[in-house]
């Protein structure tokens, strides 16, 4: 028993003074000298406080074990469910499975956002705790389309979650989708017509191409020259991936000569300068104004609209809902893994449906 006893006090003292290495008292003031750089940190007068900082900063900056950093790397690339929170899965979650989906940055960043927001009301709980319940109260506070945004988002979690052993069922999924109302006023051909006559000459010109081509405001902003390839104008989207490849014939090839004989790389420009989507958006809301239609309207369309008008008129014209849905890069849910895994075949769009458009559309 005495060998024991004095065994435990010799321990003792040999831990107290790791601990306790490179700490130095000077007149009454605390240092800590960092063992590798030979730096000298102030700790201040308190001794008590100076002894926690120092035995602290000795284990922070001893070398770990070999078996630790396997134990470290182990629970690093697998997570359990033992004690573990909401945000401890979060972080697992983008550490690990969102890298392995090759998400665009973008999409990458609207992770992070709708993550910190969960942190706020769910991140310490434990995640295995977590009611349908809170997921529903959590969902409420936010209008249908922010709603629905993080439902989606939650329920991709969840879905590792149940695969993870952590939870048994997706409980995010099921919650109920919020009924989305669409405020804007969608913008007929009549109206497109009267504020296209106000509209400058560049914005003509984008405004044509957005009706003909179906694409999103930043696709038009980016087409130029690069774009136009035996025939053909390629667009790839920005926002989804999706590859086009347009006939240029009828209307499309009578509005890309127009952009030509500016004399600039991009279709949409001004003085042989790019145009930016927010300014031809600005600059549509402007001709918008100044011609008086949809007055006093709460939400009124928007350079954006003339992508809904153009799925409209093809679908007044008789184009089938499947060329439709490929003209404007719609994707179903089948086509979600496509998208994410990058390719770039190029869907054409048929001689015929270019044509059969032109027809309808008279610019």
């Amino acid at each position: 028993m005495r060998n024991l006893q004095k065994y435990q006090q010799d321990y003792e003292l040999i831990l107290r003074d790791e601990l306790l290495a490179n700490l130095y008292e000077s007149k009454g003031y605390y240092q800590y000298r960092h063992p590798i750089t030979g730096q000298r940190i102030h700790l201040g007068k308190n001794q008590q406080v100076a002894i926690k900082l120092a035995m602290q900063l000795n284990v922070g900056l001893s070398p770990l074990d070999n078996r630790v950093l396997i134990a470290l790397k182990h629970s690093e690339n697998n997570f359990t469910k033992s004690g573990k929170t909401f945000n401890d899965f979060v972080r697992y979650y983008q550490n690990n499975i969102l890298p392995n989906k090759q998400l665009k940055s973008a999409t990458l960043r609207d992770y992070g956002y709708c993550f910190n927001r969960f942190a706020q009301t769910l991140g310490s709980r434990d995640i295995n705790q977590i009611t349908l319940a809170d997921i529903s109260k959590f969902l409420a506070k936010y209008p249908p389309n922010q709603s629905n945004h993080y439902r989606a988002a939650l329920s991709a979690l969840w879905k590792y979650a149940v695969a993870e052993g952590l939870v048994s069922e997706n409980i995010p999924a099921k919650t109920l989708k919020k009924r989305v109302t669409v405020q804007r006023l969608r913008l007929t051909f009549d109206g497109f017509l009267t504020i296209r006559k106000l509209a400058p000459d560049w914005l003509q010109n984008a405004m044509d191409l957005a009706l003909i081509t179906g694409q999103r405001v930043g696709d038009i902003a980016n087409l130029n020259c690069n774009n136009i390839q035996d025939g053909f104008l390629l667009i790839k989207q920005s926002k989804t991936g999706q590859a086009l490849k347009l006939p240029i014939i009828g209307q499309l090839a009578t509005v890309i000569n127009r952009c030509l004989a500016n004399g600039c790389e991009y279709l949409i420009s001004i003085k042989n300068k790019q145009i930016t989507a927010n300014h031809i958006s600005q600059s549509f809301c402007k001709a918008r104004k100044e011609s008086g239609c949809y007055e006093n309207i709460e939400h009124p369309p928007t350079f954006h609209e003339i992508r809904s008008l153009s799925a409209y008129l093809q679908q007044s014209g008789g184009l089938d809902k499947k060329e439709i849905q490929k003209w404007l890069g719609h994707a179903s849910e089948k086509m979600t893994d496509l998208y994410l895994s990058r390719r770039e075949t190029f869907k054409t769009v048929s001689h015929e449906s270019m044509l059969q458009l032109s027809q309808i559309v008279t610019l």
